[in-house]
């Protein structure tokens, strides 16, 4: 079904106008049937899923499709918007706990999805074993610990070293919120983990910890997560004052309930009692959502005016990432307008430079219709610090296969670059960052102490997902290297790298420097980069241990050599020629004819006559390099056809020169007589 201009927009006033009166008020335990849902565009899908988020079972991005529980009012509100829906009314899909065969730690059927007390295990054994990195903060209590029908804690682990005194800048991340979302906590207690086991043998985690502070709560929301360990799709908290009358409804959606624009917008929350997104009686009315408040703002202070269209300043410092399933996107400020927020543009440029990490779509969190009283509200909007929402994978109960392959190494790379420039997030996400360091040609930074350190650094001012837009790029315009005191240091001294190929004039670029280490002791040294463009703008810091190793004898390098033997268009090539005076060659390279092989003796079959240059790269013991370069000329035989007259006469001398000697034989046989 292809549809017009004017009826897409007449269906998108629709939408609006219906949205408008009261979409969302519809308590979440109404009969309700499982639907396939196509959407026209990317950009609709994006929206509806964003919408439809309460209502989602699985989506499928490549096909803009989703699978949503709506009652049969929901239905009929959402089906003028969608091109396909199927009309088949599904068997809801059921989630019931499920028993597995010797599994013994995690969720039922989710090993790789720690419970909530296994997680608080895993997160006190980490503080245990690196207590000088790991310190945990009880903020409050959940619901049904306050109401004393057990309950839990709700603990923050703060990470980072005592190198550096108080006033770090600070990363605040919160995980499971919505109970349902099982991806959530695992990847937040997997990035405290990679943080703190790396410390000594990461540069980058090193330099963060040191630099900046991060800290973790790993369920907002335990309460309702524990009950969500069983199998259901349970999103809200455990509140038992509300929805009396259905059980399985009871609760207030924690993410409609912070108090900076509560309930401020049509539709943008219910206050229904069994409403699945039931903002609850008053602001902040539930103890997870004050303890979260009142945590971020004794963190962060306040950097925005009171206005709706103040800006926070440029410098501000810290952000705020709350993590959710399912979409595969990176949201930011506003959920309730379509405006911009005042730092929207700043806000759009974090948004697409994390999202060029885990691989989601970038795109400001406002749906189809709008929200209100999300946690974004108090971090943002009260407080002027940079919020960023992921929605992690493709479903709340996510494979392990999906987490472990896709979803935790995409969003770790994510979260490792936001605990990188929480010093001035609304500035460094839009300069350049750096994409490999290499020294003397390998990855693994380490070099005698005799030696110089050839450093290779790759720059680019270009890595955005660009999938909802474009982000402005510049050309690179320097690059910085420090040794062992960063720029974040007093004491640093910085080392200005040179262009490769002459000149600064790409977005991309290589550049390189020699590095004498021959003053620096034998150890672990740290290397800082960093880069800026074109509109002075400097990039994330990337650091990396580089290895000064004991002095080396000098090494003489090897000669390469070579002999060959064709036939016809077969050829035999040996290397044995080639020699090292103080050691041997353990590696033979061949390039010909564009092809490559390795080896002491090579053949090879040419496929016509001509000329062939052939190269012999040997490598020795010590890492040494001489490559040597022959032509190899194979040239058709030439055919000779005989001249018919020459050819006769030959015919005939041989006859009478065979008549001769028959003359002599038998005259010398007569003479013996």
């Amino acid at each position: 079904m292809v549809l017009e201009t004017k009826q897409y927009l007449a269906l998108a006033l629709a939408l609006a106008l219906a949205l408008a009166l009261g979409f969302m008020v519809t308590p979440v335990m109404a009969q309700t049937t499982q639907y396939e849902l196509t959407f026209p565009d990317k950009q609709t899908y994006l929206k509806a899923s964003i919408s439809l988020h309460h209502n989602l079972v699985r989506s499928d991005p490549s096909q803009n499709r989703i699978w949503a529980q709506l009652s049969d009012k929901e239905l009929m509100r959402v089906k003028p918007f969608v091109l396909n829906i199927d009309e088949a009314k599904l068997a809801p899909k059921v989630f019931k706990e499920r028993a597995v065969n010797n599994q013994t730690q995690g969720i039922a059927g989710f090993s790789c999805y720690p419970t909530v007390e296994e997680t608080q295990t895993q997160a006190l054994a980490l503080r245990d074993q690196y207590p000088q990195l790991v310190t945990m903060i009880d903020i409050g209590d959940s619901w049904q610990k306050q109401a004393g029908k057990g309950g839990y804690d709700l603990n923050v682990f703060k990470l980072t070293s005592q190198v550096k005194a108080d006033n770090k800048p600070k990363l605040f991340i919160h995980a499971a919120m919505h109970a349902r979302e099982y991806a959530t906590s695992p990847l937040a207690l997997a990035f405290m983990e990679q943080l703190v086991s790396s410390y000594e043998t990461d540069a980058d985690s090193h330099w963060i910890l040191d630099q900046h502070e991060i800290h973790i709560l790993l369920h907002m929301n335990p309460d309702g997560r524990k009950k969500a360990e069983s199998g259901l799709l349970w999103r809200k908290n455990q509140n038992e004052t509300y929805c009396s009358t259905n059980p399985e409804a009871q609760g207030v959606d924690l993410n409609r309930n912070f108090s900076f624009g509560w309930g401020t917008v049509e539709g943008g929350s219910s206050g229904d009692e069994c409403s699945n997104i039931f903002r609850g009686p008053t602001p902040a009315s539930e103890p997870e959502t004050q303890a979260v408040e009142a945590y971020l703002t004794a963190l962060f202070g306040d950097h925005r005016g009171p206005n709706p269209n103040d800006a926070a300043p440029l410098d501000t410092q810290g952000m705020h990432i709350d993590l959710h399933s399912y979409s595969e996107l990176v949201l930011w400020p506003w959920g309730d307008v379509d405006t911009p927020a005042p730092n929207g543009s700043e806000l759009q440029t974090l948004g697409r430079k994390l999202a060029k990490f885990n691989g989601y779509t970038p795109i400001q969190s406002v749906g189809l219709y709008p929200t209100d009283g999300t946690s974004d509200s108090v971090s943002y909007g009260e407080l002027g610090i940079p919020h960023m929402t992921f929605e992690l994978g493709t479903e709340f109960f996510q494979s392990c296969s999906q987490f472990n392959s896709k979803i935790k190494p995409d969003n770790l790379k994510a979260l490792t670059y936001a605990a990188k420039i929480v010093s001035a997030p609304y500035i460094t996400p839009s300069g350049p960052d750096i994409l490999t360091v290499s020294v003397n040609g390998n990855a693994q930074l380490s070099v005698p102490k005799n030696k110089v350190a050839n450093l290779l650094v790759t720059v680019s001012d270009a890595t955005f997902n660009q999938t909802q837009g474009s982000e402005a790029t510049q050309d690179i315009k320097e690059v910085e290297l420090y040794v062992n005191d960063g720029p974040f240091d007093s004491s640093h001294q910085a080392i200005t790298m040179a262009p490769s190929d002459g000149s600064l004039d790409q977005v991309t670029e290589t550049v390189s420097h020699a590095l004498d280490v021959s003053g620096l002791s034998e150890g672990r040294h740290t290397l800082y980069f960093r880069a800026k463009d074109a509109n002075d703008v400097w990039g994330a810091v990337t650091a990396k241990f580089l290895q000064v190793t004991p002095e080396v004898a000098e090494n003489f390098p090897p000669v390469a050599d070579f002999s060959y033997q064709c036939d016809g268009l077969d050829c035999q090539f040996d290397a044995s020629l080639s020699s090292d005076s103080d050691g041997s060659i353990n590696h033979y390279a061949w390039s010909l004819a564009a092809t490559s092989q390795s080896g002491l003796q090579i053949s090879h079959s040419f496929g016509q006559w001509g000329s062939y240059q052939v190269a012999l790269t040997v490598t020795d013991d010590a890492g040494a390099t001489h490559q040597v370069t022959k032509t190899v000329e194979l040239t058709e035989p030439t055919t000779v056809t005989p001249d018919p007259q020459t050819q006769e006469s030959s015919s005939s001398g041989g006859v009478i020169h065979w008549l001769s000697l028959l003359m002599l034989g038998l005259f010398a046989r007569k003479r013996s007589r």
